[in-house]
């Protein structure tokens, strides 16, 4: 997420740092990515279903979900350079169990791992980048974070096939735990002097656990979970499901299913930009949530339903993706005005992770039960259409929230 933006600089921007910081977060999203176009390959080898195959492609997230708030809290007084290294390792460790395991159960615990990993690299990478940022510069460093997500998760899933059909899943593993190796390595070289940083912090702040979990107190910062957390749920939900979507259903090979799949995810990534310019141009936190949820709502349901052509479901697809990006940086830009102080950003930071990471971790196995409950993808149509009115009446309700705070 981000910190509060200084109120001005002392030096120019290291874009070295900061482009490290956001590809240390592209770089742990593939970890995301893999698991989709894998699902029929996975589901094979282990023989399970639908629902536990969303589990592995969710439970990465699950640490986020329940540890968030404290690992905002702690990050800034233990480094955001050792987390970012550390997490890094961390994620390869788990990608390279993985790639040895031998039953579902242990695939599982070695995601739980790689999940731990994640949380540290998108607590920490923000903070880093705001320290190696400018404040003329902070507007194109939050676009280009906010779409890490998007392009780490398209650039595995459109590479992900050809690993599976030439050296198979574990292949696909092994690869993703080498790429993280060699990217820490390179991490660790290039940051070594941080002295220089324009906006670095010289004294770690003093917030207590206590006091950090007072934020969850707040209306503030539990509207921004909401509103993250609902667009999560439509965003991965489906997602998760559309290379499946995409063979079974509309008749794609595997390699050509992925390879759209990605295209729809990878969209998310310049709607992110775009909401952040739109930002920068004076366009409402509250408005861009709307429009984002909204839009989702009613393209997503259109995507399952049979109101359209098949051959219209992959563009609807893309522009569900597209528009649903303008939601992130209305999110993140928001964060540092619903904190009580600046020690308080890493907290709400972590929080709002929470809100975020519970979508990534029940959106895949959500729509898998509504699908496999009712025998057709039409229900996930339903349920995209009734996330996108919550999502809708969160913003409002944080206009009225903005409204009141400004007096």
């Amino acid at each position: 997420m981000t910190q509060t933006i200084p109120s001005e600089g002392t030096g120019d921007t290291r874009w070295g740092i900061a482009v490290l910081a956001i590809l240390a977060g592209v770089i742990a999203a593939t970890q995301i990515g893999k698991v989709p176009p894998s699902m029929s390959v996975l589901g094979a080898e282990f023989a399970v279903g639908m629902v536990a195959l969303g589990w592995i492609a969710s439970i990465f997230n699950a640490t986020g979900a329940l540890l968030g708030l404290p690992f905002g809290a702690l990050s800034d007084g233990f480094g955001h350079r050792k987390v970012l290294i550390i997490s890094l390792w961390t994620i390869a460790a788990g990608s390279l169990l993985g790639a040895f395991t031998d039953n579902y159960t242990m695939l599982f615990l070695t995601r739980i791992l790689e999940g731990i990993g994640y949380l540290g690299v998108i607590v920490a990478a923000p903070s880093l980048i705001v320290e190696a940022t400018n404040p003329r510069d902070f507007g194109l460093a939050l676009g280009l974070w906010s779409s890490f997500l998007p392009f780490g998760f398209a650039t595995m899933m459109v590479t992900s096939p050809w690993f599976l059909e030439t050296i198979g899943w574990q292949g696909l593993w092994l690869f993703n735990a080498a790429i993280l190796a060699v990217f820490a390595l390179i991490f660790t070289i290039a940051t070594r002097d941080l002295s220089t940083l324009p906006n670095r912090q010289e004294e770690p702040p003093t917030l207590r656990l206590g006091q950090a979990f007072g934020v969850a107190r707040l209306a503030g910062p539990w509207l921004l979970v909401l509103a993250l957390m609902a667009y999560t749920l439509q965003w991965f939900g489906l997602n998760a499901w559309m290379p499946t979507f995409f063979a079974g259903t509309l008749g794609y090979t595997l390699g050509g299913a992925a390879s759209l799949s990605a295209l729809v995810v990878f969209a998310n990534g310049p709607g992110a930009v775009f909401g952040s310019w739109l930002l920068h141009r004076g366009w409402a936190n509250w408005f861009l949530t709307v429009l984002g949820c909204g839009f989702m709502g009613v393209i997503g349901f259109l995507v399952f339903s049979d109101f359209v052509a098949d051959g219209a479901k992959f563009w609807l697809a893309l522009a569900f993706s597209f528009l649903g990006g303008l939601l992130p940086p209305a999110i993140i830009s928001a964060v540092p005005t619903e904190s009580p102080s600046r020690s308080h950003i890493g907290a709400v930071n972590g929080f709002v992770m929470q809100g975020n990471n519970f979508g990534y971790m029940m959106g895949a196995p959500i729509f898998a039960f509504a699908i496999e409950r009712t025998g057709t993808w039409e229900s996930a149509a339903w349920l995209l259409l009734a996330l996108g009115v919550f999502g809708v009446a969160v913003g409002f309700v944080l206009r009225r929230h903005e409204a009141r705070r400004l007096g």
